[in-house]
């Protein structure tokens, strides 16, 4: 197996699954992360489309319509297919291929694609014309003219009454309102609130990790602590200065939470 990120650790990839698992709100925002992280070379699978179906498979979370064309965006700059991108976010191809191209249509964005080849992100393969062999058969005998085409005789109209049957005929109104455009503004209050809600969250389920006192840490000691290079990289283990750095923090933090 080999890790491509070699930043990424075990740990924060489980971390990142758990938390798009139990939190909806924070769900594509956790995919991106591991998407644009390559997470599935440090779990073991062979490409993104095996670790969504073992780890996502029956979730059934469809990204936001108005959300596609960003998120679309970043899985397409993450290197992701098409197909891909529609699998994932829960939408048809047609829809993502059409908002994610508009999304980069502006941006000089290339990927890599599976066999290597770099594209540009808006690139569509288009079929290939057959050849004349191929269109004769592998027998090299010509293709029989096809069966002339039967069709039904022409509806005839009657240009008088058809005034009549439009004035008559119900609005119709589009299957999806047009999505709302964003401004800066709403776009930077929104990232600051996902920052909000996830700094907040990721603390609580520290504090809840932990809260178990001296018996909890002397299980940790004991049973998890010794193996703690088997899946954290050197920059990730624990030191004195990082404990005692975050003893600090909670320390600031307990005078302004309730009992």
């Amino acid at each position: 197996m080999t890790i491509v990120n070699t930043e990424v650790t075990y740990g924060q990839v489980r971390e990142s699954v758990a938390l798009a698992r139990e939190s909806g709100s924070t769900f594509f925002e956790a995919i991106v992360w591991q998407i644009e992280n390559q997470a599935w070379t440090v779990l073991g699978y062979a490409d993104w489309d095996e670790m969504r179906e073992a780890e996502y498979k029956g979730l059934g979370v469809v990204c936001p319509k108005a959300d596609v064309p960003e998120i679309g965006a970043r899985l397409r700059r993450g290197g992701l297919t098409h197909q891909q991108i529609a699998d994932t976010l829960g939408h048809p191809e047609t829809t993502t291929r059409r908002e994610v191209n508009r999304q980069l249509a502006d941006e000089d964005v290339t990927i890599t694609n599976a066999r290597g080849q770099e594209r540009p992100a808006t690139y569509t393969k288009t079929p290939a014309a057959p050849t004349e062999y191929q269109a004769a058969g592998t027998s090299g005998a010509t293709r029989p003219e096809p069966e002339p085409e039967t069709r039904a005789p022409a509806a005839v109209v009657d240009i008088g009454r058809s005034s009549d049957i439009a004035q008559g005929a119900p609005e119709v109104t589009p299957a999806f309102p047009p999505a709302p455009v964003e401004t800066p503004e709403q776009r930077a209050e929104r990232e600051l609130e996902h920052g909000r809600q996830s700094t907040v969250t990721r603390i609580a389920e520290c504090v809840r990790f932990l809260d178990g006192g001296a018996d909890q840490a002397a299980i940790f000691l004991r049973d998890f602590y010794p193996h703690e290079a088997r899946f954290l990289a050197h920059g990730m283990r624990l030191t004195r200065t990082r404990v005692d750095s975050c003893i600090a923090f909670l320390a600031a933090i307990r005078e302004e939470v309730p009992a």
